[in-house]
């Protein structure tokens, strides 16, 4: 039986970084075994009910799976998406957590959180699951995080938001559309317009396009039409309730 338990345990230990002690139980290790696998050092408590293997080094977003496996309804948002994502080279002190209201806070003695309660589309929207060092976390996508940088651009800085925006634009990691469609959720839609009309211009003039944009539009007599307005009213016209699709000129066609 020792045996049986030591060759899970070693299993366990070079497929996963980081268990709960729910995840051994279902791999039929008792939890009353726990305290010897922490002795014979193949495995470290790191908080309650959280163990992780010395097989594997702490990678750089390691934190967030920690987070992750005390709170499996947390969605990694703001500042450490942006810092998953790779849209800054800076790395906040805390890690930020987006819940649901009235959810249970955990609380890690070996990391700060900050906390931010949503509810409704503005936390169920734009969520993501990747895996870091083999277990899933859920990240809030880079439009859904660069809305809710807007959003919460109190507690952030309208400068880290605005970075944000133009990082993800220039990486051609995100579309007009898909950022319209979370700025319409986190209700910013008239605080991000600006910026993302600056932004959407200045590069249709460094790539040498006329300011000008082509928008499709499910409302109009023939749904597959498109016209070609200016940049200014192409934003203004994909605020409308049949979520308008908008493009620079010489991108793909709609």
């Amino acid at each position: 039986m020792a045996d049986r338990l030591q060759r899970t345990s070693r299993a366990l230990a070079r497929r996963f970084a980081l268990l709960r002690t729910r995840d051994f139980e279902r791999n039929g290790i008792p939890r009353h075994i726990l305290k010897t696998l922490v002795q014979n050092g193949s495995w470290e408590k790191t908080g309650r009910g959280l163990y992780r293997s010395v097989q594997h080094s702490p990678g750089p977003n390691h934190s967030l799976l920690e987070v992750a496996q005390m709170s499996p309804l947390a969605v990694v948002c703001l500042l450490s998406a942006l810092r998953y994502h790779e849209l800054t080279s800076e790395k906040p002190t805390e890690v930020w957590i987006a819940l649901p209201r009235n959810a249970w806070t955990p609380r890690l003695s070996t990391l700060r959180l900050k906390v931010v309660h949503l509810s409704g589309d503005s936390f169920n929207q734009g969520i993501e699951e990747h895996r870091i060092e083999g277990v899933p976390v859920r990240v809030y996508s880079i439009a859904k995080t660069v809305a809710d940088c807007f959003k919460f651009r109190n507690q952030i800085g309208t400068t880290v938001a605005v970075e944000a925006l133009r990082d993800a634009w220039r990486s051609k990691r995100v579309t007009v559309d898909e950022l319209w469609h979370h700025a319409k959720i986190c209700r910013v839609s008239n605080v991000i317009r600006p910026y993302l009309e600056s932004i959407v211009q200045s590069r249709s003039r460094s790539t040498m396009w006329p300011l000008r944009l082509g928008i499709a539009c499910s409302s109009w007599p023939t749904p597959r039409a498109s016209r070609t307005v200016s940049c200014s009213t192409a934003i203004a016209l994909s605020g409308c309730s049949t979520a308008c699709r908008v493009r620079p000129i010489g991108t793909d066609s709609f």
